[in-house]
């Protein structure tokens, strides 16, 4: 292949990723924002609509380790065009649902069709690039992703105010059924030949493992949240715990495993993995503090706290794809040190704002934590796909899909823990305990995870001498 073929080929493939990058991130973000005109229309609870964006989490965080795998056998493309047309369906049928209980069952489907569409999606944008050129690539559509995220709540509530709820939804189901036609139009071909027995083969029992861990974790999280449920939530933390060990148990020793293990076996990779849960660790836990502070320390409305809220993202859709160039010419470590540093200091910001904070003090807090998450993501990202061989970019996306839902859920419960813990202290004082104990929890654990290759060679070299 020459080289202008082969820059055509990495642009079509940008392309097509940037798109569903944008508006897949658009439709995440839109969703949310309808909960109270669905509600409305079906007339239920905020709590019960709420279920319709946790089923698709359920959906996607259960699924996304084995769309990767078939990704990788079966073919990038045809998956992905495969994700998006399923997904399209099941937003027209969320759409033109006339009862509410169906919507439940479609975005539960739809997790698994996005599972098939992200993973496989990003194996193609990232996966045409040389491996130096990775990390603009990856800093490129999580920039786009963002400012996808940005315009999401926007978009929704103009087009709910404009016409109605449905349309939104139906208006986003048929973009996602053109994007099935624009991937399978300029996306490159797959170059590897369908592997349908290689598909049966898998260990299909490490998949079902795997979706019940990650379905307990996430409602686990949910748990969490309330005070009267937190002792379920952490019975169901315990579950998933137990049930990850007996699933990655199993698939060790099964011929065909659902999760690529052996790509653990590159250091690198394993501690890219970690350092990608421990950061959204933080990430998860400060999306649950922040709303509670704000409106039940600060007496915020929900309007004000969401407003001010979008601080958090205003930096991602320029500071990513800066950081994925800063990580191809200085190196992904120095710029993931950098997102570190930036992290804890503005957690340690947010543990000093009070009970009587101005309200830049809030949103420099915030904006310096989004820029932590841009300086951060792309270049663990890239060391992630750098360790992965090209015929398995789609299971690297997908554990780092998975990744960053661990993290984030326990997150949540890790959060939600700390704002127990401060006893009968003011939420705001509470808050501020929390945050600083965020800072150090985060600092610790990546110092400990940067410092476990060189212990361990150590032990290895004096085991070896000894």
């Amino acid at each position: 292949m020459g080289k202008e073929a082969t820059i055509d080929r990495a642009k079509s493939a940008f392309f097509v990723g940037a798109l569903y990058f944008c508006f897949g991130a658009m439709e995440r973000a839109t969703w949310p924002n309808l909960l109270p005109s669905i509600g409305t229309y079906f007339e239920v609870s905020s709590t019960a609509v709420a279920w319709t964006v946790i089923a698709f989490a359920l959906g996607m965080a259960g699924s996304t380790l084995a769309a990767g795998r078939l990704g990788d056998l079966l073919g990038h493309r045809r998956l992905a065009v495969a994700g998006f047309t399923a997904e399209g369906l099941l937003l027209l049928a969320c759409a033109l649902s006339p009862v509410l209980w169906p919507i439940f069952l479609f975005r539960f489907l739809q997790g698994f069709a996005a599972a098939a569409a992200l993973n496989n999606i990003t194996a193609i944008a990232v996966g045409a690039f040389p491996r130096e050129r990775r990390g603009r690539a990856i800093g490129a559509v999580s920039g786009f992703a963002a400012f996808g995220l940005m315009i999401g709540p926007l978009y929704g509530g103009f087009v709910a105010d404009l016409l109605d709820w449905r349309w939104a939804i139906g208006i986003i189901g048929l973009y996602v059924l053109a994007q099935a036609l624009v991937t399978q139009i300029m996306a490159p071909a797959d170059r590897t030949a369908v592997q349908l027995k290689d598909a049966r083969t898998l260990h299909w029992t490490g998949a079902f493992g795997f979706l019940v861990a990650m379905v307990t974790l996430i409602v686990a999280a949910q748990m969490m949240r309330a005070a009267d449920t937190r002792l379920i939530g952490a019975a169901l933390l315990a579950v998933f715990v137990v049930v990850t060990a007996l699933t990655l148990r199993l698939e060790a020793r099964a011929p065909a495993p659902i999760l690529g293990l052996r790509l653990f076996k590159e250091w690198n990779f394993s501690l890219a993995s970690a350092s990608l849960i421990w950061f959204s660790l933080a990430f998860g836990a400060m999306n649950v503090l922040f709303p509670f502070y704000l409106q039940e320390g600060l007496g915020w409305t929900l309007a004000a706290s969401g407003l001010i809220l979008v601080s958090m993202n205003a930096v991602q859709p320029f500071g990513s794809p800066l950081s994925g160039l800063l990580a191809d010419r200085l190196g992904s470590v120095r710029v993931m040190v950098a997102g570190t540093v930036v992290g804890v200091a503005s957690l340690l910001l947010a543990g000093a704002l009070g009970s009587a904070p101005e309200t830049w003090h809030i949103v420099l807090a915030l904006t310096l934590f989004g820029a932590s998450v841009s300086l951060f993501m792309p270049p663990v990202s890239r060391v992630i796909f750098a360790h992965a061989p090209q015929n398995a970019l789609a299971g690297a996306a997908s554990m780092a899909t998975s990744g960053r839902y661990i993290g984030q859920s326990l997150g949540v419960a890790f959060g939600a823990a700390l704002l127990v813990t401060g006893g009968g202290a003011p939420l705001a004082e509470a808050f501020g305990n929390a945050m600083t104990t965020l800072a150090v929890v985060l600092a610790g654990g990546l110092a400990l995870i940067a410092l476990a290759k060189p212990a361990v060679g150590l032990m290895q070299r004096r085991k070896a001498a000894a």
